[in-house]
């Protein structure tokens, strides 16, 4: 969750790392977790299941740091950027099933 914020214009910190988010006194981070399908629905779940321990890991360190987590699951076609899932997909009982 890399964010660039300045300090007085001097000087560009990343807001992504729990101690340097307390300097500017921030106390929520969004965390976005790719959700990965193809053109029919299936699902990458071997990659979402390999990144579930990285993922619970990293918001335990942020609420060790008193900053709360606003996760969110985003599936995404292929490599691309999320958006809306096509009404193929939405149709494909498999599909609806893995993502529950």
């Amino acid at each position: 969750m890399p964010v660039l914020a300045t300090d007085r214009g001097k000087q560009a910190h990343s807001v992504g790392e729990p101690e340097t988010m307390k300097e500017f006194h921030a106390n929520l981070a969004a965390f976005p977790e790719l959700l990965l399908y193809n053109d029919e629905g299936e699902i990458n779940l071997r990659l979402f299941e390999y990144r579930l321990p990285i993922v619970r890991s990293l918001i335990k360190e942020y609420h060790r740091n008193d900053i709360s987590v606003f996760l969110t699951i985003e599936p995404t076609i292929g490599e691309g950027e999320p958006g809306a899932i096509p009404e193929s997909v939405l149709r494909n009982d498999e599909f609806i099933s893995q993502y529950d």
